[in-house]
């Protein structure tokens, strides 16, 4: 075997590497996403993916697959947005954007993040008790995002705006 064939065959072992571990992520984001869909029981017109890596072009249904990318720091990332409401057809809605983050750990288990900021949790693929316990996190930070965010804007002491246009001395 030549060194180039040597080159070639390192190659192959690397892409199947690759798509090996794509396909294993991809299953644990249907898996992580279709379980909050049924944690959340909501209506099938009120979530859609979004993709993070690029503006999401206006008319488009993406599919899970279509809306994933791997990003720079080796996590996969995955928008989905909800609609909340009032009432069915009380307007305005309030579309809420969430950030899967997450990658492989390690055997059967991955971590996922909803921010950069944002802990990591451990969730094995096998665990209902990890996917619920995320579910739950996930769902106090939204609950508390909107119950409490008023009141932290209240609180807030903003910095004086100029309104307008800009003043150039001669």
């Amino acid at each position: 075997m030549s060194k180039f064939e040597d080159l070639c065959k390192s190659y192959k072992i690397s892409r199947k590497k690759y798509f090996s571990y794509q396909n294993e992520s991809y299953d644990f984001a249907r898996n992580l996403v279709q379980g909050y869909i049924r944690y959340l029981d909501i209506p099938e017109e009120q979530f859609k993916f979004i993709p993070l890596d690029k503006e999401p072009k206006a008319g488009t249904n993406y599919t899970i697959f279509g809306a994933i990318h791997l990003a720079e720091d080796s996590f996969w990332n995955l928008g989905m947005q909800i609609t909340l409401y009032s009432a069915p057809n009380e307007f305005p809605h309030q579309p809420v954007l969430i950030r899967f983050k997450f990658k492989k750990k390690s055997e059967n288990v991955f971590v996922v993040k909803i921010s950069d900021e944002d802990k990591e949790h451990s969730i094995n693929i096998d665990s209902d008790n990890d996917f619920n316990d995320f579910y739950d996190y996930l769902q106090a930070q939204i609950q508390s995002h909107f119950e409490d965010g008023f009141q932290k804007f209240l609180e807030q002491t903003a910095p004086l705006r100029t309104i307008g246009f800009n003043q150039h001395m001669a």
